[in-house]
């Protein structure tokens, strides 16, 4: 789920009609299948803050579920490992690697960190949505509903992260989770639950897919 500063400071949820920046200005966003009704907005709440000892048990989940995610990795062929991404990228979001490649190209940002991100908020489904109403590969709050744009869009909101933050990985991707307001609030990764457990989960399938 994607959040974005307000001009006070606190965070919203991107309203995906308005773009991230000048450049998607004039592409509509895509939307769902006639048959595909998105859920009313629920109400969200502050999110829990937990303890340290919460956190380190968050950590060593999520280092054993990448283990394991990298133990089953299937190893690709000489033609596509000569590509941007790692070799331990899975399928289903190796399927989106023209796109990703792009995004990555327009925005300056390594592939394999869109594709654990991507991987991390979807698993690569296209069709993935959210209770809160997050839409796509990079749920995107109410975002749209085209691959190429949905990317295209993901891939903006974390490379402002990214400059905002002067490079920290980190605390980019915590941004993108809980909102820009929370980091700013507990002057670093948010003590949340779900934030915690996303940040360590891209960070460690990044690590793994630049690996090789």
């Amino acid at each position: 789920m994607v959040m974005a500063p307000t001009p006070d400071g606190e965070s919203e949820q991107v309203d995906a009609e308005v773009p991230v920046d000048p450049g998607l200005a004039s592409e509509p966003s895509s939307t769902p299948a006639a048959s595909t009704v998105l859920p009313a907005p629920s109400p969200t709440p502050e999110p829990e803050v937990i303890s340290p000892e919460e956190i380190e048990r968050i950590q060593a989940a999520a280092k054993a579920a990448i283990a394991a995610e990298a133990a089953r990795a299937t190893p690709v062929s000489a033609a596509v490992a000569s590509t941007k991404l790692g070799s331990a990228v899975p399928p289903d979001v190796r399927r989106w690697e023209g796109m990703i490649l792009a995004a990555s190209d327009r925005y300056k940002i390594d592939p394999n960190l869109i594709a654990a991100l991507m991987m991390t908020e979807s698993g690569g489904h296209e069709n993935a949505l959210s209770p809160v109403g997050a839409v796509g590969l990079m749920q995107i709050m109410y975002g749209p509903w085209d691959p190429e744009t949905n990317i295209r869009q993901g891939t903006a909101i974390l490379a402002s992260n990214l400059r905002r933050y002067s490079g920290r990985v980190d605390l980019a991707l915590a941004g993108y989770n809980a909102g820009n307001g929370a980091v700013a609030k507990y002057g670093g990764i948010p003590p949340y639950r779900e934030t915690r457990a996303h940040v360590f989960r891209v960070l460690l399938r990044y690590e793994l897919y630049s690996a090789g």
